[in-house]
């Protein structure tokens, strides 16, 4: 690593376990301040880590439904150690919210198996489509997609505008990325996919886009599974594929600014101004210095609880990637 950086462990610590509360701030060094022995950083880190961990499993045993979903997709994409029944009955819980992002991400989680009985689909309607698109993939798991979403996996006929995507490669790359602070794949999938089939993009062979996105995101949540695979591929066609709004919602103008930029904002800001630096370090950091934690560590007490969350998730997340 260059001078700056710090060396840190990975994190699988129970949530819940105490922590010193007191604030230190890591400040990066610019190679004229000498920086503070690497043992006198793990300790901070340590610190800060388990304060995280506090963090979210305190929100997941929140009464704010919004704020308990959030903590729970978050402590899943980190994959740190968990209460697994107070995380799967938070996921059934929200499921059913009316913001798509949680919404979807809850549902992703189910549709890999992994946590405990499937919720019924209540709605009437599938409406914002990835929602649908992860409810499907889950419900396929008892062999059978109700009826509101039938189609919500289903291709079209032939495709819609029979479009080849220019430059392929680099929206799903910059999909993937925006979407790194909350999911580690298949949300990105699902999101490309519903795009590739609103917009009749083919791939070099003729073949529809989505097609092939599909079976990735399958391949990604339900891997050689023969009967999940049958349902989805006896999908209704999709005559009118409808378009997301979570492309809006990922939009961060902030991740065009230098990393100096984006750490002073998450240090000094407030507010959605504050949660949108956090997501910015989470999308745009990929080698982080000492700064980046120390900035992320700082709005660990911030009084808002949902910047708590976001600053929680991004520490972690940045903290797993310096030990990459």
């Amino acid at each position: 690593m260059k001078r700056g950086a710090i060396m840190v462990f990975s994190v699988m610590i129970c949530c819940g376990c105490g922590s010193d509360r007191s604030r230190t701030v890591l400040v990066e060094t610019d190679g004229t301040d000498a920086a503070p022995a690497s043992t006198e950083l793990d300790d901070i880190v340590r610190r800060d880590a388990l304060e995280a961990l506090r963090i979210l499993d305190e929100a997941l045993k929140s009464d704010d439904a919004d704020l308990a979903g959030w903590a729970a997709v978050h402590i899943l994409r980190l994959g740190v150690k968990h209460d697994a029944d107070a995380v799967k009955a938070t996921l059934a819980e929200c499921v059913h919210l009316a913001d798509p992002m949680l919404a979807g991400l809850c549902w992703r989680w189910f549709a890999t198996g992994n946590h405990g009985d499937v919720p019924e689909w209540k709605k009437r309607a599938r409406g914002e489509p990835i929602p649908a698109v992860m409810a499907a993939v889950a419900l396929a798991r008892g062999g059978k997609i109700p009826a509101p979403l039938a189609d919500a996996l289903g291709l079209t006929e032939e495709p819609v505008g029979g479009s080849k995507q220019v430059r392929q490669e680099d929206r799903e790359a910059a999909v993937h990325a925006l979407i790194a602070p909350y999911d580690n794949g298949p949300l990105a999938l699902a999101l490309i996919f519903v795009e590739s089939r609103r917009n009749g993009w083919v791939d070099e062979d003729g073949k529809q886009t989505a097609m092939r996105l599909r079976a990735r995101l399958l391949d990604a949540l339900a891997p050689e599974d023969a009967e999940v695979a049958r349902t989805i591929e006896d999908s209704k066609p999709s005559k009118n594929p409808p378009g997301t709004r979570l492309n809006d919602r990922l939009e961060i103008s902030l991740i065009v600014q230098p990393p100096k930029m984006i750490r002073k904002i998450v240090l000094e800001g407030s507010g959605s101004l504050q949660v949108e630096a956090l997501r910015a370090m989470a999308i745009t950091v990929y080698l982080p210095v000492a700064g980046d934690l120390g900035a992320a560590a700082a709005a660990l007490h911030s009084e808002d609880p949902l910047t708590r969350v976001e600053a929680a998730r991004t520490f972690l997340l940045l903290a797993a990637r310096a030990t990459e």
